[in-house]
């Protein structure tokens, strides 16, 4: 409740000071006699804003002082505390209102403050009804707080407050881990879809890796490949040419002198080896015929091996999802 109202150099008023008591306080007086004034006094300390015409005559600021006590469960102790402001002595908010002809300020408890944080405290401190003013009254907030305060149930309305701010809590992480939950799945269902769409297969990896690097270096495999074939059976000084010969001279010798039976069969073994090295070698020179058409498409479906390798990581192939 307020307890006293001090105003200096208010208006018309040079110092007044008015002590209030318990119960019911009733200010009566004529016409003009300062009820408004005292009224304006006690909305500057609530956190009104000021006219600067409110500076008494040759004054160069007014004052305005409000001491309120009040009870042990009112919410401005929690807000002295959470704006880091002085505590009540004994119970009793002081708050100074100072406005100035360049300026003014404000303090709670002797401790400065905005003007918006004083308009809160005063929210809190008094309400001030008339004609046309905001009435408390009409806030549902408001009648629950009296009809709480009525009924004497703060303590039980702070118990449920803090289980329904827990039971809000818990409803609103369950929703974050669900949209993660239903996130993860989502990710990890594109992942699967994305490797059972590539159909990778390390062996079709390899092959297709040797497959480019043949047709890449077509025309040097060309030209080894024709080398080699020469001198293995087209070149007159052939390996199999020499074989042959080696080969007539054995069976020529065999008829003047005793030889190991595994001589001429070796050297048989070896031509027929040069025949079939020559026929892969012809083979070869056919699979490395320049087509780059066919070198386009290996090199596209490896970049596909080389994206999913990137992305995931190693070699990564499409696990198999029974129904």
């Amino acid at each position: 409740m307020l307890k006293s109202l001090q105003v200096q150099n208010l208006a018309l008023v040079e110092k007044a000071q008015l002590d209030f008591h318990d119960g019911l306080n009733v200010i009566t007086g004529e016409t003009g006699a300062g009820k408004s004034l005292l009224v304006g006094a006690l909305n500057l300390a609530l956190g009104e804003r000021a006219d600067r015409g409110a500076v008494r005559d040759g004054a160069t600021q007014c004052t305005v002082e409000a001491c309120f006590t009040l009870r042990e469960n009112s919410p401005v102790f929690a807000m002295l505390n959470e704006y880091g402001l002085p505590a009540c002595l004994n119970g009793e908010l002081i708050v100074r209102r100072i406005v100035a002809v360049n300026g003014g300020r404000q303090f709670i408890n002797d401790s400065a403050v905005t003007l918006q944080v004083l308009k809160l405290f005063g929210d809190l401190l008094a309400d001030m009804h008339g004609p046309h003013d905001h009435q408390s009254l009409l806030d549902p907030g408001a009648q629950l707080e009296l009809l709480d305060g009525f009924g004497r149930l703060d303590r039980l309305r702070r118990d449920y407050t803090a289980v329904y701010t827990s039971h809000e809590e818990l409803l609103r992480r369950r929703r974050e881990l669900q949209q993660l939950s239903d996130s993860s799945r989502d990710w990890l269902e594109f992942q699967l879809r994305e490797l059972e769409e590539a159909g990778l297969d390390e062996a079709e990896e390899t092959v297709l890796l040797d497959e480019q690097k043949l047709l890449g270096n077509s025309q040097r495999v060309q030209e080894l490949a024709a080398e080699a074939g020469a001198q293995l059976m087209d070149a007159e000084t052939s390996a199999f040419n020499a074989l042959a010969v080696a080969h007539n001279a054995l069976e020529a010798l065999e008829q003047l002198a005793s030889l190991p039976g595994t001589w001429r069969t070796e050297l048989a073994a070896a031509m027929t080896k040069v025949r079939e090295t020559a026929r892969e070698l012809e083979g070869l020179m056919q699979r490395a015929e320049a087509d780059p058409e066919r070198l386009g498409q290996v090199e596209q479906r490896l970049s596909v091996y080389q994206k999913i390798k990137r992305k995931y990581g190693g070699f990564c192939r499409a696990p198999s999802v029974a129904n």
